[in-house]
């Protein structure tokens, strides 16, 4: 494996959660409480702003903003910084978001809830306008959705992959198991794609 470092990435001290902006001009991490970009191209860190509680997935979409899971909160701030803003809550019940994922040819994300106990997780798909939460109908967690027309996701130790139609919100077909023993920490794959 070769590794690079991003300059000036490294003043901000260890980043975690990396992303890469929709252009791929840019690379957004969380490091030392906060929410930073960093031009790849070069050139000094920029804090957008404060990164709540612990956030355990980070995407960046191309609606100019950066969405992070953190508990039962779904939350976005803009790329010019500011403060972040709710999209969406799991207040009141006993449930987490694990994950956000951006669909790149749609209008929704995908993300997985679990009980917060670690019991079984669902994947749901979450309209960012209003908030709203969509049953995939797999229990799994951490999907990805490919170009392909496919949906991967953890389920216990393995990927599964499945046809997904992204206009319905539902599986085609049955889910296959394509990689077995893989990595799972808290329910996100260690696989990127």
């Amino acid at each position: 494996m070769v590794t690079t470092n991003v300059a000036g990435a490294t003043r901000t001290g260890d980043g975690r959660l990396l992303g890469i902006s929709p252009d791929g001009s840019h690379l957004g991490f969380v490091a030392n409480q906060g929410l930073w970009t960093v031009n790849l191209n070069g050139g000094a860190p920029v804090r957008l702003g404060a990164a709540e509680a612990s956030p355990t997935s980070v995407t960046w979409s191309a609606d100019d903003f950066i969405y992070l899971v953190s508990g039962g909160t779904v939350s976005r701030i803009g790329i010019e910084g500011g403060s972040t803003t709710t999209v969406s809550s799991l207040a009141g019940t006993s449930q987490v978001f694990l994950s956000v994922e951006r669909v790149p040819a749609g209008k929704v994300f995908l993300t997985s809830v679990r009980d917060a106990d670690g019991g079984s997780s669902w994947l749901k798909a979450l309209d960012p306008d209003s908030g709203d939460l969509t049953d995939i109908g797999l229990e799994g967690s951490d999907p990805r959705y490919l170009a392909t027309g496919h949906l991967l996701y953890a389920a216990g130790d393995r990927v599964m992959a499945v046809r997904f139609d992204l206009g319905a919100l539902k599986p085609n077909g049955i889910p296959i198991a394509v990689l077995d023993r893989v990595g799972i920490e808290g329910g996100l794959m260690q696989l990127g794609i």
